[in-house]
């Protein structure tokens, strides 16, 4: 998926294995259709009061990347490739993005645990019924640590913001788990795809990112006074992990 530059080639390369159940298909189907649906929409989608749509070209999309600078001009570039044909049809054979993710949920795939688990942490940062809220942590917590079965990077980087989140209005807090777990990902795996992915995007928002700099590195830099709390985590975390020793509460 992270190489393609055509998603309507790469949805229907997949489509036949997500539609016989095949659940890591499902999820990276139901990545791909949203990724075009937010995305696309955001920098290329204009919508009249009526109703009409109209594309805006490369060179619109690009000056407004200029008031949200999250996404570069080089970036909105692979965006419109991506999922300008996807975006274009009148009808797509593929369905909704979320139907596939909670098929996929439901064949209990640890990417989609794990991204599951992050939206219920979230929801349980909003305040509204206690009884809900607990709820929602309580199974974000579970779905995490079923997740971590598979303990690859990606998972533990979704956890990352899962613990991040649990740690609730205590954002000193929610900062080490979330650098713990993502430390833990990179003495694991440190040239794995998915941290440079993660330093990828870190870097667009902190300035002081150099080129030489490891995930660890960063990690340990945005950590400050928490440095060696950090690592102490980090370190405790991967060792359970490799020992099968991991509780819940350690998610958060």
């Amino acid at each position: 998926m992270r190489a393609s530059r055509d998603y309507l080639q790469f949805a229907h390369s997949i489509l036949p294995a997500a539609r016989d159940g095949d659940a890591a298909a499902q999820f990276y189907l139901s990545l791909t259709l949203g990724y075009c649906e937010s995305l696309y929409e955001w920098y290329f989608i204009e919508r009249s009061r009526e109703g009409r749509v109209r594309h805006r070209t490369l060179d619109e999309a690009q000056q407004i990347s200029a008031v949200r600078p999250f996404f570069s001009a080089d970036d909105i570039r692979v965006i419109q490739a991506r999922c300008q044909r996807l975006r274009s049809l009148e009808e797509a054979p593929f369905g909704a993005a979320s139907g596939w993710f909670d098929a996929s949920l439901a064949q209990r795939f640890p990417l989609a645990q794990a991204q599951a688990a992050s939206n219920l942490a979230l929801q349980g940062l909003q305040r509204g019924d206690p009884q809900k809220v607990r709820i929602a942590r309580e199974e974000s917590r579970r779905l995490a640590f079923e997740a971590l079965g598979t303990p690859d990077t990606a998972v533990l980087l979704g956890v990352a913001g899962v613990g991040a989140a649990l740690a609730g209005e205590d954002t000193a807090e929610a900062s080490r788990r979330s650098l713990s777990w993502i430390l833990a990902a990179s003495l694991r795996e440190a040239d794995s795809a998915d941290l440079r992915e993660w330093m990828r995007m870190t870097c667009r928002a902190d300035t002081q990112c150099q080129p030489y700099e490891t995930p660890a590195d960063v990690v340990l830099r945005r950590a400050g006074n928490d440095r060696d709390e950090v690592e102490r985590r980090a370190l405790e975390l991967s060792e359970k992990l490799d020992a099968g020793t991991l509780e819940p509460d350690d998610i958060g």
